[in-house]
């Protein structure tokens, strides 16, 4: 992995020998699991430009179905009726992010790095999500999905927020508060996404769905700590 670092072409390259059979469902979880470990091991010493490019490698490998990242019902109170389809890699990825920090974060990693290290790892992930806001926010506004057709991607992209605000806290949960300020920020930029495409379209969701989503966030930022973040963040989505 850390050869694909080095350029997006050395990468293609080494995709492009890359043997794994995809009609064999234990080669491709023993492949993923394996992958999963080799990012936690190389995300350390990636700079952003490398981080970059594993970014650019893993969504390759998600598009050839070779990396396999389930998507759990961990912070879904109702299995939703949306075409999900079109934010599926954005959706993976943040899950792919938020287990490799659990990994980090296990007792068998958690005092591999020291605090600098930290920090670094954070910030990669920050890029990473901001990355893939600015994915999301592209799809749902010039997607074909947006071409004058009836049904637009509102819903689905207030529920891929809604996902990715979850993943974020869980990480801050994790990790100690000196680290999380980016973490925080990125928090809020989530709710304002999420604010902003609601009130833009405020028939996406009924009255019910809107209480709903807002007691669940409040439920999420209920865990966070300090008081003065979780005040923060709790103001902010009363303020939906």
């Amino acid at each position: 992995m850390e050869s694909c670092c080095t350029s997006s072409g050395i990468s293609e390259r080494m995709l492009a020998l890359l043997v794994v059979d995809v009609g064999n469902p234990e080669e491709v979880r023993l492949f993923s699991k394996g992958f999963l470990v080799a990012l936690v091991q190389v995300m350390p010493w990636c700079s952003p430009q490398e981080w970059q490019c594993l970014n650019q490698l893993t969504r390759r490998l998600l598009e050839k179905q070779l990396l396999h990242v389930p998507y759990s019902l961990e912070y879904i109170q109702f299995v939703p009726l949306l075409n999900l389809k079109p934010f599926a890699q954005e959706l993976q990825l943040s899950v792919l992010l938020l287990r490799a920090f659990q990994f980090l974060c296990s007792q068998s990693c958690r005092n591999w790095l020291p605090l600098e290290g930290w920090s670094h790892v954070v910030r990669l992930l920050c890029n990473s999500l901001t990355g893939l806001l600015d994915s999301v926010r592209l799809i749902q506004s010039v997607g074909p999905w947006a071409q004058g057709q009836e049904q637009d991607l509102s819903q689905e992209a207030l529920f891929f927020y809604t996902q990715v605000f979850c993943h974020v806290l869980h990480i801050m949960a994790m990790l100690h508060q000196e680290l999380c300020e980016p973490l925080y920020v990125l928090a809020l930029e989530i709710l304002t996404c999420y604010e902003t495409l609601s009130k833009t379209n405020p028939s996406v969701s009924s009255l019910l769905q809107k209480v709903n989503e807002q007691r669940f966030l409040k439920s999420i930022a209920e865990n966070i700590t300090p008081e003065e973040r979780r005040q923060t963040l709790l103001q902010k989505i009363s303020s939906f």
